[in-house]
């Protein structure tokens, strides 16, 4: 009889919570940021490597007030404000959430900024928006 191994893939985190290792500068920021932002209208591919995966997120993330709790509704349409790139709202939540970026509730109808990211990577302090 052939054994089936079943992943639940929304209790994996990613791989970069066990292992950072990157760091990131204002420049390399700042240009990633202006190479997704100048092609607008036309999106950008959502990154892959981890530290332009962290800036894209950071980038979104900063449409985010601090200490404000956002209805499910709001923190989408924040989102949707800020995605410069192919993937939809719900993938880039997702992320947030994943990467430590928001912080949902328990029963996921709100949202609050989160500074969990910070552990991932080393961050330049003239990088702005880097509290909880």
């Amino acid at each position: 009889m052939e054994s089936r191994i079943r992943l639940d893939v929304g209790r994996v985190k990613p791989a970069s919570r066990r292992s950072p290792g990157v760091s990131v500068n204002a420049d390399e920021y700042r240009s990633l940021v202006n190479s997704w932002t100048a092609g607008l209208p036309r999106r950008a591919a959502f990154p892959r490597k981890l530290k332009a995966r962290l800036t894209a997120l950071h980038f979104i993330r900063e449409g985010f007030e601090p200490g404000r709790s956002y209805s499910e509704d709001e923190a989408n349409s924040t989102i949707r404000h800020f995605n410069v790139f192919e993937i939809d709202h719900v993938q880039i939540r997702r992320q947030l959430v994943d990467y430590g970026l928001l912080r949902r509730n328990s029963d996921g109808t709100n949202y609050k900024s989160a500074g969990e990211y910070l552990d991932l990577a080393g961050w330049d302090p003239d990088i702005p928006g880097q509290e909880g």
